[in-house]
């Protein structure tokens, strides 16, 4: 049985643990110094462990994982794994003893029964008359009592035969252990902590290593601490000094942080209790409620048990105030009445239509298609979804469309009046929603009749609500319906008024205590429970985020083509350019023209006097435009704008309107340019 470290001393983790006797189990520790000072945090198997100097720790397993080897000379490590099937042999250590009961004690620690060794003295030894001379081998063999004293049963070899020699264990002199030709196995020098701290050699001549090995069992500790987790595994090899306070502290009550998510694996049985905070939610809650700011480190919650609730996410519609995002529990006592919803594009339109069959739209805003052969929708055309087709259009070929029925503003709802049309998907518009339905349903009703999205708006306010913040919105989107894992709490200021605290979105701990309820024994109060909870902006992101839907995205328009075989009438009629006339076909008047080489000036250059013209007097104010004079650097004034007269030539006095041709000048001017 192996020996426990004394516990008034500090011992190192990994030596504790490998002198630690499993039957003992579970042992508390308190950490005192190390490598690891205090508030030190380590990430280990991805949870954080912090080992600070007076914490307690109480270990109830253990388990070997492998053995690492250090070689002593070149101080490589490697490990070993427990499958190891290789020998090893223990090598004898350098220092000398300085009794025959140390060495035999020292020897033979932690083995089950009286093992044999040899040993050598570096002196000679006298006792009772007789002489072991220095460097004789002795062979012990066992302990025995001669005389009243403690005797070392040893055997020499001697010339002829062995003697046996009986040498007090309180001989002194310098002893040395032999070479023990004995092997071991790694699982033999694994059960006995003494030999798996002694240097061994491993005895397989291809071995990794044939140097001295000095073998590190290393074991995951499984512990609980104080303010952590039911369990934390640790590894031995942590450098962490501790004392064995096992003794004194069997009294001491390990508190262990749950949080919401573990509260909702809790019996049932042990609700209603109360409980403290030790950790409260992030800076940047996803809440907003009144019940929200209460839940701080240090304060008490009164938990009332674990569920399932069925919510539904509700947004306000965009307009000039910010959107809101509430939660709405099916428990909700308010009633809903339907309102029609608008979309933008026909694919918006399809979507839904997919979902309610037979939807009827309004058309609130001129559309038109970027191809001339598919419609165009007018204001107040009223449409029936039919189905999905294919839509065809001039160049672009076959793109995805919806088919409907439209009806016009002017036109009847008669079948007759009735025109079956195709839109592409990527037409963007304005339509309505047309709906008949007046009914008010409860939100139990609109989840399990309708598929969401649905805008609605309150019609009947819930009574058990003081202030009914869904009331006053003209249009809510009912968009999706979720089923959150919750806690049922309340504040021990307020027992009845009970609020749910979704435990995947919320992030805090808490630790039950033993304190009394807040109310007198089998009077427990009635709860009233909270039917609507505002969450924030991030709240609301981050739950689409893990609703994202793997339908398709909405199809882009189309590009028209740049490069096409048939090229429109008009690009056609812009082309037809006249042609440049031939050499041949020249005017007479303009044969004689040729282009030289130094063109004379068609007008002399301008000639400036030496000095400036002498400026005339200013005209003094008030006086007329007649007495002023122009200089001689003064510019021209600018024309009046006044409109183009067309000259008339007039002929006769009895002709009507005898006009000049201004086509033919046009024409005339048009064949200079292009000639020249």
């Amino acid at each position: 049985m192996s020996v426990l470290p004394r516990t008034t001393e500090p011992v190192s983790l990994q030596d504790y643990i490998a002198s630690l006797d499993k039957s003992t189990l579970p042992r508390i520790l308190q950490i005192c110094s190390g490598v690891y000072f205090q508030g030190s945090v380590y990430e280990m198997s991805g949870s954080e462990v912090c080992l600070s100097t007076g914490d307690l720790v109480k270990v109830i397993s253990t388990e070997l994982l492998k053995v690492s080897c250090e070689d002593v000379n070149t101080k490589e490590t490697f490990d070993l794994p427990l499958s190891y099937k290789g020998s090893f042999e223990l090598l004898p250590e350098s220092l000398p003893y300085s009794t025959v009961e140390e060495i035999v004690t020292m020897v033979r620690m932690g083995t089950d029964e009286d093992r044999s060794f040899c040993f050598v003295s570096s002196v000679d030894v006298f006792y009772d008359g007789l002489v072991v001379r220095s460097g004789e081998p002795l062979t012990f063999v066992s302990v025995e009592e001669r005389g009243g004293r403690r005797t070392a049963h040893c055997i020499m070899d001697g010339e002829q035969e062995q003697v046996s020699l009986h040498i007090p264990l309180s001989c002194h002199g310098e002893f040395y252990e032999c070479l023990d030709e004995q092997s071991y196995s790694l699982s033999q020098l694994l059960a006995s902590p003494h030999l798996c701290s002694r240097r061994v050699r491993m005895c397989d001549r291809q071995a990794q290593s044939r140097g001295a090995l000095l073998l590190c069992p290393v074991y995951e500790i499984q512990a609980i601490m104080h303010l952590r987790k039911n369990l934390v595994k640790m590894p031995s090899t942590l450098e962490v000094d501790l004392i064995d306070v096992t003794e004194q502290c069997r009294d001491v009550t390990f508190i262990s942080p749950l949080s919401l998510s573990e509260i909702l694996s809790q019996p049932h049985d042990v609700f209603p209790t109360l409980s403290e905070i030790l950790e409260g939610p992030e800076s940047q809650p996803l809440f907003k409620c009144e019940w929200l700011p209460a839940l701080r480190k240090g304060n008490h919650l009164l938990i009332h048990g674990a569920l399932h609730s069925k919510m539904v996410l509700a947004s306000t519609v965009a307009g000039k105030k910010p959107k809101r995002y509430f939660l709405i529990l099916q428990s909700y006592g308010g009633r809903f009445r339907r309102r029609p919803r608008e979309f933008h594009t026909v694919y918006d339109l399809s979507v839904a239509a997919s979902k309610n069959a037979g939807m009827k739209v309004t058309v609130s805003k001129y559309c038109e298609s970027l191809e001339e052969d598919l419609p165009a929708l007018s204001i107040g055309d009223q449409l029936e979804v039919l189905d999905q087709n294919q839509v065809e259009g001039s160049c672009l070929g076959k793109e995805p469309g919806l088919v409907c029925n439209r009806v016009s503003d002017e036109c009847d709802d008669d079948e007759e009046d009735c025109e079956q049309i195709s839109l592409p998907m990527y037409l963007e518009g304005s339509f309505l929603e047309k709906i008949s339905d007046h009914t008010k349903y409860s939100i139990l009703d609109i989840c399990e009749k309708f598929i969401l999205p649905l805008d609605v708006k309150v019609a009947v306010r819930d009574p058990s609500l003081e202030n009914d913040l869904l009331g006053t919105f003209s249009t809510l989107r009912l968009e999706e319906v979720t089923l959150e894992p919750t806690v049922l709490a309340s504040l021990p200021a307020a027992p009845e008024d009970c609020f749910y605290l979704p435990a995947k979105w919320i992030n805090m701990s808490v630790s039950f205590t033993k304190d009394p309820l807040p109310w007198e024994k089998n009077k427990a109060p009635v709860l009233k429970q909270q039917h609507l909870c505002e969450v924030t902006d991030n709240f609301y992101y981050d739950f689409r985020k893990l609703t994202v839907s793997d339908v398709a995205p909405p199809p882009r328009p189309p590009k028209r083509r740049t490069s096409s075989s048939k090229v429109p009438e008009k690009t056609k009629a812009l082309a037809k350019v006249p042609p440049l006339h031939s050499v041949e076909t020249i005017p007479p008047r303009l044969a004689k023209l040729t282009i030289s080489e130094n063109p004379q000036r068609l007008c002399p250059s301008p000639s400036f006097p030496d000095k400036p013209p002498v400026l005339a007097p200013r005209r003094p104010k008030g006086k007329g435009k007649e007495d002023a004079h122009l200089n001689e650097y003064t510019k021209t004034p600018k024309a009046t704008k006044a409109k183009k007269k067309i000259k008339v030539a007039v002929s006769d006095e009895d002709s009507d309107h005898d006009y000049e041709s201004i086509e033919d000048s046009i024409k005339s001017s048009h064949e200079a340019i292009l000639f020249y």
